[in-house]
């Protein structure tokens, strides 16, 4: 092969490998049945769906720390993700932490 095939094929790769991220996403949005969700359950969703597999404790220290902005506590003081930030946290991860 030339250089001129390898350079396609190279941008071939790349662009199926959007697709089948865009694709992954799409059936993650799907299983997501509920309004909103809780530290253990994205624990759990980033377990089996993100970038990586979060504790609950890191998830409500995020929520605490205002990196998931959208995230609010319920009247039992345990903390409610919405899907949007739910789907933003698999596909992106968690916000770090905010150095001082």
């Amino acid at each position: 092969m030339n250089d001129e095939t390898i350079e396609v094929l190279k941008r071939i790769e790349k662009r199926l490998s959007l697709i089948e991220e865009k694709l992954s996403a799409v059936d993650v949005a799907s299983e997501l049945d509920r309004d909103v969700y809780s530290c253990e359950d994205v624990s759990k969703l980033t377990g089996a769906h993100g970038l990586q597999r979060y504790a609950p404790y890191s998830i409500r220290l995020a929520c605490s720390d205002g990196r998931i902005p959208d995230a609010y506590k319920r009247h039992n003081g345990r903390w409610a993700i919405p899907k949007a930030a739910v789907l933003r946290i698999l596909g992106e991860g968690v916000p770090p932490e905010r150095r001082q």
